[in-house]
């Protein structure tokens, strides 16, 4: 019967404990803390565009230096006049490389020759057209992107209409005449405003240099004049895809 006890005895106290411990589970069984909610995403910010095409559209004031005739006993000197331009080129993050399209446009305000006359002039003025090939490199300081760039390419140039007292006085034709195509570079520096991720607005100094012209047919024949220096400032908008 002791033994009987003891048994019982024990049965029960294992009996109570799993009781115990199945009661109790529950509050050693919490339910896991909540996960942490995953942090929100970043607004989303358009990115400067690191390539890409781009065109880009400008125009300015430019100066012409002094145009000398090969022989030297002739030469134009030019107002200040107008300039454009228009390119279209491709991006890869701080460098750019584009065609362009440019001209610039100035009155002839005198004329000279040597033994003939030396007079202001009473109409007549001169256009250069270029085309050429582009490279820059962009830097960034925040909004704003300065540059530096250069590039070649071929231009020429048309005399449209020019008139002295002495032609006039003679009654002789107004010259005319187109000139062939010359090699030609420029270099350029400025400095763009990032007013929107996608549209930069530039103000540039272009030096544009070119080979001696040759005009074949003039009214008053061949000439061969020198490329006067053309200097101008110049705004331009950039747009990038």
């Amino acid at each position: 019967m002791k033994t009987y006890s003891h048994t019982k005895t024990a049965v029960l106290g294992c009996a109570g404990l799993a009781a115990t411990m199945a009661l109790g589970l529950p509050a050693f069984a919490q339910d896991p803390a909540p996960a942490a909610a995953p942090a929100a995403a970043p607004a989303a910010t358009e990115e400067y565009p690191n390539e890409g095409t781009y065109i880009s559209i400008g125009g300015g004031s430019g100066k012409r230096g002094r145009a000398v005739e090969i022989t030297g006993d002739a030469f134009t000197e030019y107002d200040d006049g107008t300039t454009f331009n228009a390119a279209i080129g491709l991006r890869k993050k701080n460098f750019r490389i584009e065609g362009e399209y440019y001209t610039i446009t100035n009155d002839i305000n005198r004329a000279f020759l040597a033994g003939v006359f030396d007079e202001a002039t009473t109409s007549g003025d001169v256009k250069a057209q270029a085309v050429m090939l582009n490279a820059y490199y962009d830097f960034k300081i925040g909004k704003l992107r300065p540059f530096i760039g250069g590039g070649f390419g071929w231009y020429k140039t048309r005399i449209s209409d020019l008139r002295t007292p002495t032609l006039e006085t003679f009654g002789l034709a107004p010259v005319e005449g187109r000139s062939d195509r010359a090699f030609a570079t420029q270099y350029k520096i400025g400095v763009g405003y990032e007013i929107t991720k996608k549209a930069t607005l530039s103000v540039l100094y272009r030096d544009f240099d070119g080979r001696r012209l040759n005009f074949d047919q003039t009214s008053i024949g061949r000439i061969q004049p020198s490329l006067p220096y053309l200097r101008s400032v110049e705004v331009a908008l950039r747009y990038d895809f």
